[in-house]
């Protein structure tokens, strides 16, 4: 093979779409009020937003669902307080494949930082139930073949979804996320 046709192969592998992900994850994302405002005006940004590499972006990989769960006490209904950071938000843009982005403003996300910090692993732990967990479909269906594992994987990330949400608040910035 020349040395030219690799080339000829890289436009086509850059304009591929991006690989589908195995299962249902979620990604926040830090914004500045500005690019919250330009995404806002204009939908089409989200998609560029939420592939491009940020430092400080959160990937909860499939333990979001648990996580809800465990703040809102629903499956999928945003609770009140802390139980909104999963599902909660103000949608944006198109269907993202679970529903559209969603977002929080700057002044949400002190508010939450705030209510997550107050809802430690202890507590989320106290409301661990596998066997409920189970009976409500909460994604990925593992609560009670996986047990402790799983509880120890939800807050894993959750601790991560604290540090993400403190950050962000402490740093002036709005967050977008999506389930896809």
């Amino acid at each position: 093979m020349s040395r030219i046709a690799p080339l000829l192969i890289l436009p086509a592998l850059l304009a591929a779409p991006r690989p589908a992900r195995a299962g249902m994850r979620m990604t926040l994302v830090a914004l500045d009020a500005q690019e919250l405002a330009e995404a806002r005006k204009d939908p089409s940004r989200v998609d560029r937003i939420l592939e491009s590499d940020r430092p400080g972006a959160l990937d909860l990989d499939k333990a979001w669902h648990g996580i809800h769960y465990l703040l809102a006490g629903t499956a999928w209904t945003p609770g009140k307080g802390a139980g909104q950071v999963i599902l909660g938000g103000t949608p944006l843009g198109g269907d993202q494949g679970y529903g559209p982005a969603r977002f929080f403003s700057v002044g949400e996300v002190r508010l939450l930082a705030g209510l997550l910090e107050a809802e430690t692993p202890a507590k989320l732990t106290a409301r661990f139930d596998a066997k409920a967990m189970d009976r409500e479909k909460i994604y990925p269906d593992v609560w009670v073949r996986e047990g402790k594992e799983a509880l120890d994987y939800l807050l894993e990330y959750y601790v991560q979804l604290v540090a993400f949400y403190k950050a962000a608040a402490k740093a002036d910035r709005a967050v977008l996320f999506v389930v896809d």
